[in-house]
């Protein structure tokens, strides 16, 4: 019998692992802050609509951005919408529509899905120039802006991700 030398190369199409934990921020977020006794002058709520997202992995990260209606605009605008902005990258999502009472909208990136609990798949209300496979989150310090087109409008966002570290290889 013969035996011939040969070398088989292995190719990988994501050559990273996932960390453990899911890491959880908020990016958006409105809080009642008032107590039982308070004294005049005071701040009765407190108002972010921005954040640092630090990434400690190797890798870009896909996330899942989730937003939720606090409160539905009264009078929604012509120009509807919600903008999310990574301006790390200068990539943003926009979706073109206005949230309802109570409803909650997930962007999930990496799956390239954004779904709402009340009106189903969402895909179709993104703006022409929003690409799902560009937002994405990079190593070190990322600062998204949430913004509403609505100014009476009230949501929270928070943005869901997991690190990706290189696979370890010798």
């Amino acid at each position: 019998s013969r035996y011939m030398r040969f070398v088989i190369v292995f190719s990988s199409d994501m050559p990273y692992f996932y960390g453990f934990d899911e890491e959880t921020e908020y990016i958006r977020k409105r809080e009642d802050i008032i107590g039982k006794n308070f004294i005049l002058p005071c701040v009765f709520t407190t108002r972010s609509t921005e954040n640092d997202i630090v990434v400690n992995g190797d890798a870009k990260c896909e996330p899942v951005i989730e937003i939720t209606c606090i409160k539905e605009a009264t009078t929604p605008e012509e120009e509807s919408g919600i903008i999310v902005l990574n301006e790390t990258l200068g990539e943003s999502i926009k979706l073109c529509t206005y949230l309802l009472q109570d409803e909650i909208v997930e962007v999930d990136v990496e799956n390239r899905k954004i779904t709402s609990n009340m009106r189903g798949n969402m895909l179709k209300c993104i703006s022409e120039d929003t690409f799902l496979h560009r937002f994405k989150l990079v190593q070190g310090a990322n600062h998204i802006k949430v913004m509403s087109n609505n100014a009476d409008e009230q949501i929270n966002a928070l943005c869901r991700y997991r690190c990706r570290y290189i696979e370890g290889v010798y």
